[in-house]
């Protein structure tokens, strides 16, 4: 039986309701910065909210299918985009996999349905979504499943998941779902979701404050994701020589061997590398120019920000369409080799490229996409009692 044709919601169960159980997996960090920005909007309007983390639900297969492989096509990017390939020419190998790895999740996630009887599921990843549309078939208790999307684009045919209705941030991420087999009907689009403290963030002055920074050099924000996995030496060592009075920071993750060689190699130079932080918002608006790799949590946290963006790698295929969406609308440029990125950010700092970037960002849509997916989903559950 397809995912597709889960069980309606509420065809079994009734009296009081739980949270809403809001399932992710820690592949990226995007999936669970997802998470906490729906499940804190659904606080603020007063519906309780419970994160899960779906790998503690299954086995080893379950957390090596949807969490481990994810570093490992980062890593090995070539590779990763056979993988994307193959999931296109074979989908039934690709949903047979999907199948299996999901299955040890199945049981418990069953439980947790009848025993904490949850008022809704609302899944920011693909695979969470699929395996509570299975436990729903086999459960007492079927709340309305939702998924959030939570790429730019890049149809694939596992994100038809079982789910009543799907968010998507934009046309392009829509078109998408839609492309994987998922009905007009249950798709609904959504501004962007980033956290709510980024709709607060300090002004340059004050972050640069906060950080110890020179308030007077420019900064360039190097951007490596969570895990701090690409390409940074090249890519930092040509911005200390295209911008030598400039202060580079450089996140780079969970990556202390990282941190520590940029440390030694950049050493005299005002090049900060920087461990796993959560203030992202901070060190945006520190900057005058962000870079590096564009995974969709970065992006969107980046255009949040109102910060240009100069891209210069494309890690997973799905990083494509960040890259697609921040070129297309002038919010930054794409620069793939040192050369190419030393030439982009002399052209951003002193040919005046950066003010133009700044006005396409001052029309960017506000990232509202939590609140309105929290808005949604209270609905439902009203119109489902």
């Amino acid at each position: 039986m397809d995912d597709e044709a889960a069980s309606p919601a509420g065809a079994a169960g009734s009296g009081a309701r739980g949270p809403v159980i809001v399932p992710y997996f820690a592949a990226g960090a995007g999936h669970l910065s997802a998470a906490s920005a729906v499940a804190a909007a659904l606080g603020e309007r007063g519906c309780a909210a419970a994160l899960v983390d779906a790998a503690t639900l299954g086995g080893p297969r379950t957390e090596r299918f949807y969490v481990s492989s994810w570093g490992w096509i980062l890593r090995h990017r070539r590779a990763g985009q056979l993988a994307f390939a193959g999931d296109l020419a074979l989908p039934a190998l690709s949903r047979l996999v999907n199948r299996g790895a999901a299955s040890a999740a199945v049981p418990r996630a069953r439980e947790l349905l009848d025993t904490r009887r949850p008022a809704a599921v609302l899944a920011t990843h693909w695979g969470t979504a699929h395996i509570f549309a299975r436990a729903r078939r086999h459960a007492r208790h079927r709340p309305p499943l939702f998924y959030v999307f939570t790429e730019l684009g890049g149809a694939h045919n596992l994100l038809a998941c079982g789910a009543d209705r799907y968010f998507a941030m934009g046309a392009a991420a829509a078109a998408a779902v839609r492309a994987s087999g998922v009905a007009p009907a249950r798709i609904e689009q959504v501004a962007p979701i980033t956290h709510r403290r980024f709709l607060s963030a300090p002004d340059r002055s004050e972050a640069r404050r906060r950080l110890r920074l020179d308030r007077r050099r420019p900064v360039v924000f190097y951007g490596l994701g969570g895990a701090g996995i690409g390409d940074a030496e090249g890519f930092v060592r040509a911005c200390t020589r295209a911008a030598p009075d400039a202060v580079t920071l450089v996140s780079t993750g969970r990556n202390a061997a990282l941190r520590r060689r940029l440390a030694s190699r950049f050493a005299g130079c005002r090049v900060i590398p920087l461990p796993f932080r959560d203030d992202m918002e901070v060190l945006l608006a520190a900057a005058d120019l962000a870079a590096g790799k564009c995974g969709t949590l970065f992006t969107l946290e980046v255009t949040a920000a109102r910060l240009p963006f100069l891209i210069t790698q494309v890690g997973a295929p799905n990083e494509r369409h960040s890259r697609s969406f921040i070129v297309r609308n002038g919010y930054g440029w794409y620069a793939p080799s040192p050369r190419a990125f030393a030439a982009a950010l002399r052209r951003a700092l002193v040919g005046g490229e950066l003010e133009a970037a700044r006005r396409a960002l001052a029309r960017a849509p506000q990232p509202t996409g939590a609140g309105q997916v929290a808005g949604a989903v209270i609905a439902a559950i009203a119109g489902n009692r």
